[in-house]
């Protein structure tokens, strides 16, 4: 439910996309920093904007499987 849960699954497969794939941790570290600095903030917004809808899911579903 909460959108950061589809920011970390974006940086990780963008991450993962990379080539040369990081090779150690400061590499990692480093590829990580990069793809969020480039994170699209259209892509944010509208994962902001979809709240309302997420919340209404969630209550009809009385706190259970939603699609989100």
């Amino acid at each position: 439910m909460n959108i950061i849960e589809h920011a970390w699954e974006y940086l990780k497969h963008r991450v993962h996309m990379r080539e040369p794939h990081p090779r150690n941790l400061k590499e990692l570290w480093e590829a990580i920093q990069d793809e969020w600095s480039k994170l699209d903030l259209e892509l944010l917004q509208k994962w902001y904007e979809s709240m309302p809808a997420r919340v209404a899911a969630l209550k009809k579903a009385r706190g259970g499987y939603t699609k989100y």
